[in-house]
């Protein structure tokens, strides 16, 4: 799972106990001002090209209390949905866009004004660690020698190069092409051949791969003497 946006909205979570119900109560309208709310602080965006999870967090404020989990999204959460559609971050908000909601509660240690967290994540992308960034790296610019991991045994390969674990997910998730398919024994030393992928190149801030310059064969001309 991939965080692709955070934003903390200005606007208090409420559990529904607001006057919903009464005929008096104008959904639209709530809308509207937090629509206009958030515009003026430039939480406006292009949609997310990806069916996306969303997390919502409730921040508290002073002398505020914890609800139960069931509360957290039956009071004005669908008015911040509904405005948020409208401000860009989602072409709708139905399953086919959101495929998950998650919502949670947090107690700053520091409590001031009460706000909103909105946290959209891609659950289908894996998040790198910084230790996948660092074997990514390692990797580098290598287009006509691919880097080639060589130790006097197995276990030394294993221990310093994560051969198990991070290679593992990096060639699984599409970041590392494997050009060898497994750990080699030649001639006493371990070794496997790697090069970044395009997808690779670009988590780590690298350009794609150039494209190779087709190679033009000149055609001989025959003469007839």
């Amino acid at each position: 799972m991939k965080l692709l946006h955070s934003a903390k909205l200005p606007i208090e979570l409420t559990n529904g106990n607001d006057g919903r119900g009464s005929k008096w109560f104008s959904s639209s309208k709530l809308r509207n001002q937090y629509e206009r709310l958030l515009r003026l602080q430039g939480h406006q965006r292009t949609p997310f090209d990806v069916p996306v999870m969303v997390r919502v967090t409730r921040i508290l404020g002073k002398r505020q209390q914890l609800w139960d989990f069931d509360s957290g999204l039956r009071g004005n959460a669908k008015e911040i949905f509904d405005s948020l559609v409208v401000l860009g971050w989602f072409t709708d908000d139905g399953p086919k866009f959101i495929t998950e909601v998650q919502f949670r509660q947090d107690v700053p240690k520091d409590r001031v004004s009460p706000f909103t967290l909105v946290e959209v994540f891609d659950p289908m992308a894996k998040e790198l660690t910084e230790e996948t960034k660092k074997l990514l790296l390692a990797f580098g610019d290598n287009w006509e020698h691919p880097l080639s991991v060589a130790c006097k045994d197995a276990f030394t390969l294993v221990q310093q190069f994560w051969i198990p674990a991070l290679v593992k997910d990096a060639v699984r998730d599409g970041l590392l092409l494997s050009l060898d398919g497994e750990v080699k024994d030649t001639n006493g030393v371990y070794g496997m051949n790697f090069r970044l992928t395009d997808d690779g190149r670009k988590q780590v801030g690298m350009n794609p791969w150039p494209v190779p310059k087709p190679v033009v064969v000149k055609k001989e001309e025959k003469t007839l003497f």
